[in-house]
């Protein structure tokens, strides 16, 4: 479980889905993998937008 700011502005748990990815509300197919703010060493900004379809 995480803590998410809402538009209340208070945290409110979120849980990732089986396979650790968290899916936006807000931007429809917009998702991360929960891991990727957890690395020691962040993933490069070009391989995540790969990653999610964002582009090619």
């Amino acid at each position: 479980m995480e803590e998410l700011k809402g538009p209340d502005n208070h945290y409110h748990l979120f849980s990732a889905d089986a396979k650790g990815i968290y899916r936006a509300a807000v931007l429809p197919g917009l998702w991360l993998k929960v891991e990727w703010l957890w690395q020691e060493e962040m993933p490069l900004v070009i391989d995540v937008l790969r990653e999610i379809k964002m582009i090619d």
